[in-house]
């Protein structure tokens, strides 16, 4: 199952949104006759990712809801953290600044007591474009130099290209 869930998350890391939702299929199966949570956490928070980016937000809420839900329950404070960024980042597509920024505020809270780096940096890079959003330019500023801070730390060369992506759009289309 990992290296099923793993080739998911390289078509979504590739923005093949449709590669990655067909390969999460057989994995939504076994969820269904097995009951996984570790598995359902994990595959609920990359299809809301990709429901996110296929403008399918209510159905993306549920998802990142569902792990959000999951995380809480078994006490997995990373992917905890992972899910409320997610979560906000949906809100964040739909407008909702306000409420997107108080959600950041929470997956940063979470996240900075964790050992994720990569999703800490990541959540100050989609916590900026919020500040960005909500016409708070000094509010980004000060969440990208943090986030490049944080990643320098995980040796994150690939965060600039990351962070650019998330100025211009939080789904960047297919190549």
């Amino acid at each position: 199952m990992a290296a099923i869930v793993g080739r998911g998350r390289i078509h979504l890391l590739r923005a093949h949104y449709e590669a990655a939702r067909d390969a999460y299929r057989p994995v939504l199966v076994r969820i269904d006759k097995t009951g996984d949570p570790w598995l359902e956490r994990i595959v609920n928070n990359h299809l809301a990712i990709i429901e996110m980016c296929f403008g399918n937000f209510a159905a993306a809420m549920r998802c990142a809801q569902r792990s959000l839900e999951l995380c809480r329950r078994h006490g997995d404070r990373s992917r905890e953290g992972d899910a409320l960024s997610v979560a906000a980042i949906i809100l964040l597509e739909v407008g909702l600044y306000d409420q997107a920024a108080a959600m950041f505020r929470d997956a940063l809270d979470i996240l900075s007591r964790t050992n994720s780096r990569w999703s800490h940096a990541d959540c100050l890079i989609y916590a900026g474009s919020a500040s960005s959003a909500a016409a708070a330019p000094a509010g980004c500023a000060c969440s990208t130099t943090r986030s490049t801070r944080r990643a320098g730390s995980a040796r994150a060369i690939w965060r600039p290209t990351r962070w650019s992506r998330a100025r211009r759009s939080t789904c960047a289309p297919a190549r």
